[in-house]
């Protein structure tokens, strides 16, 4: 500014604008750019703290000196502090009240400072302004319109997130009086979410700039703060500061759950938008929580490092059972929390042991390894009620001595465990109470008439091991569990995130009939299908084992047990086609089946006639997945409903049959199908098979090409792990 007298004076103090620039490192194009944007403003009353610490390259704070301006200047923070501490540091010693921040590869508007001060003599009353702004790409190119401030109410922060983005610009004295950024937030939300929302909680007036100030680049080249952190930090970080801030913890699930599909994942992964593939969120114990769980248990327990995916499925005869314990329950009500060691915990234990049918005899493990145990659970407005607590590996490891000193020593203490990440979850979902049946209960009400079975292991499962942990009161064969009398013995798990990348998943499998198909429409068909089925079985199954692919085989029910044994020897997986072919197929045909085999967790209807048949029938019957056209489904993805995975099939060899079509047309067709979506099933008949097993095995290696040829039991525990949610 000039006086009369045509000298400099100083900006007065409410003009000046400070802005903290941190920069431990920055590509030198990127600083240039950012200070230049300064450096071009149109109001000459800002200063600019560029703060380095120990780690910043010389050749970067030589650049900043370079330009001989006399309100930039270079400081140091104190070692080891941190981008919190960078900003404190600056915030101390910024020289005017009005402090703002600009990220060292980000750009300012030319009129930046200048509306700033203007906002600011129209607005004294106003403490915290915050401005409209820009995303840029690598090159500095604009990436969409801007996005426009907005006002907000104090919910935001935990609902839809921070509305407050830079550009930020606040009075320093109310900074200084809540204490600056925080440190324990780390470089995850301590600028632009922990402290406005701090701010606005210490009553703070705030105000939206309509004008778009700030340019803000999304690019994965050099150092940027939404990539340089890890997700599972981030969703550390974004836990503590809500806790901090008192919401409660199923909101804080809630929204990072959303934050991850919204934003974290795209910007971790450095594109921008919403993140499209499968989302996995678990709860992790590991060496950080072992003191605490042991120093909450009431016997000394061998601890093993271990995850829990909380699956929205009923478990086995999860919705049967429910009822039997609880009365009316439906199926959407009903989770399974499935306990998986960890790796590391199981170093001299074979992986193929926790897929071995005899020791896992309820393949539980949705095709990850490590799986030890399960308890069933159904989800009150109030409660969580436990149905079944469960481990086939511990329980069943006689069945394979040579491992049997290492998992009782390992793994032995999986129910102390598993009942802790049961209060867990119910103090997630913001539950009052946990119940659980007593021993006697179980098996009053559940264990079949006439069954004869020691209440041993019943009682430690049940009893002992829920005791152990929690103090509890008896209601009618119930023990109750108060969640927020009981806290300081919860030991929350680490909330942590995957996101597999994986090739298209393809799923080939053979509808199983025989003649049962044609015996009233074409009768000379169904007479030479009824001599040729059993040698063309041979010849697929021999097809691929040459090809080194497992498949599905759905089968009649009524002569399953001729062929299981066939089939199982190549590794496939079984599901059944009906029990006698009926169509449409009914709830008669579920239990029908259920006689044959109460394993096989498939039902594929003949003709894809899914009238009669309900996720309720599925559910009570042990059903997990249901295959049918995607035409009878409704949809041509995966997808789960009240707890059973739907599978739609996008091509059979129908047309075959019928002469519609020729071999290689429908190959065609196929191939480009395939080729074209993230999961596509395709199902042949044993019946038709003399139309298109001489092409075969080629026909194998041709889809092996596009993608990963999985069976329908792999497809569906796909769809239950992506599913897995904290809440």
């Amino acid at each position: 500014m000039k006086t009369p007298g045509g000298s400099s004076a100083p900006p007065e103090p409410e003009d000046l604008t400070t802005f903290l620039l941190p920069c431990k490192v920055q590509r030198p194009d990127y600083l240039a750019e950012c200070v230049g944007s300064v450096l071009a403003q149109t109001d000459p009353c800002w200063r600019l703290l560029v703060i380095v610490d120990e780690a910043t390259p010389a050749e970067l704070p030589a650049q900043i000196r370079a330009l001989g301006d006399a309100r930039i200047e270079v400081v140091r923070q104190p070692a080891g502090s941190g981008f919190a501490g960078a900003l404190n540091y600056g915030l101390e010693r910024a020289g005017s009240e009005w402090v703002a921040i600009l990220l060292s590869d980000d750009r300012l508007s030319a009129d930046a400072v200048d509306v700033l001060r203007k906002r600011r003599r129209e607005s004294p009353e106003v403490d915290f302004f915050y401005s409209s702004r820009r995303d840029i790409d690598a090159e500095g190119r604009y990436l969409g319109p801007p996005s426009q401030a907005r006002a907000f109410a104090i919910e935001d922060f935990w609902t839809y997130g921070s509305r407050v983005k830079h550009l930020l610009c606040w009075r320093r004295s109310k900074a200084l009086a809540i204490g600056g950024f925080d440190p324990a937030v780390g470089v995850h939300g301590c600028d632009d979410y922990d402290f406005p929302w701090r701010m606005a909680e210490a009553g703070c007036v705030f105000e939206p700039v309509a004008e778009c100030l700030y340019e803000y680049r999304v690019h994965t080249r050099g150092e940027r703060l939404t990539t340089g952190v890890g997700l599972d930090r981030q969703i550390d970080t974004l836990g503590r500061m809500f806790a901090k801030h008192g919401v409660p913890a199923k909101a804080i699930h809630t929204y990072v759950q959303g934050a991850l599909r919204g934003y974290m994942i795209a910007e971790n992964r450095g594109g921008a938008g919403t993140y499209e593939g499968p989302l996995r969120c678990y709860s992790e114990w590991a060496e950080p929580e072992a003191e605490a769980l042991r120093a909450t248990s009431r016997r000394s327990r061998r601890f093993f490092a271990h995850r829990v995916d909380r699956l929205r499925r009923a478990g086995p005869d999860g919705l049967k059972v429910a009822r039997k314990l609880l009365g009316e329950v439906r199926p959407e009500q009903l989770r399974q929390l499935t306990l998986y060691a960890l790796s590391q915990a199981v170093p001299e234990l074979p992986p193929e042991l926790f897929f071995d049918p005899d020791v896992q005899w309820h393949q539980q493990h949705c095709g990850r390894p490590f799986q030890v145990a399960w308890a069933n659970v159904a989800v009150f407005e109030d409660r969580l009620a436990v149905t079944a607590v469960q481990s086939d590996l511990v329980q069943r490891i006689g069945r394979a001595p040579a491992w049997r000193t290492r998992v009782d020593n390992d793994l032995g203490a999986w129910a102390s465990w598993l009942w802790n990440a049961v209060a867990a979850y119910a103090a997630d979902l913001g539950l009052r109470q946990v119940h659980a049946p007593s021993a006697a209960l179980v098996l009053e009400r559940v264990i079949p008439a006439g069954r004869r079975v020691g209440p041993e292991l019943f009682e430690r499962t049940y009893d002992d091991a829920l005791l152990e942990r929690f103090t509890a009161r008896e209601e009618a064969g119930w023990r109750v569990v108060d969640v927020e009398a009981q806290r300081d013995r919860i030991v929350p798990g680490r909330k942590r995130v995957e996101t597999p990348v994986r090739r298209p998943t393809i799923c080939v499998f053979h509808d199983v009939e025989r003649d049962w198909g044609h015996r009233v429409e074409d009768p000379p068909f169904a007479e030479r299908v009824a001599a040729g089925a059993p040698g063309w079985l041979e010849a697929m199954l021999a097809a691929e084992r040459r090809a080194g692919v497992r498949a599905t085989y759905n089968v009649v029910g009524a002569f399953l047990p001729e062929v299981r044994e066939a089939i199982l020897a190549g590794g496939h997986a079984l599901a059944f086609h009906s029990f006698d072919h009926t169509v449409p197929s009914g709830e008669e045909q579920l239990w029908q089946c259920r006689e044959v085999d109460y394993r096989l967790k498939g039902y594929r209807p003949p003709q894809s006639r899914t009238e009669g048949l309900t996720d309720d029938m599925l559910c009570y019957y042990n059903f997990e997945w249901l295959a049918s056209s995607a035409y009878s489904l409704g949809f041509g993805e995966p997808r789960l409903d009240d707890g059973v995975a739907k599978l739609p099939v996008h091509l059979d060899d129908y047309g075959l049959y019928q002469g519609s079509v020729s071999y290689d047309e429908w190959e065609e067709q196929a191939l480009a199908t395939a080729g074209g979506q993230a999961f596509t099933a395709i199902g042949l008949h044993d019946c038709y098979a003399e139309l298109w097993l001489p092409h075969y095995e080629a026909f194998l290696r041709k889809l092996g090409a596009i993608g990963e040829l999985r069976t329908l039991d792999e497809a569906a525990g796909d769809v239950f792990l992506d599913q897995a949610r904290w809440v």
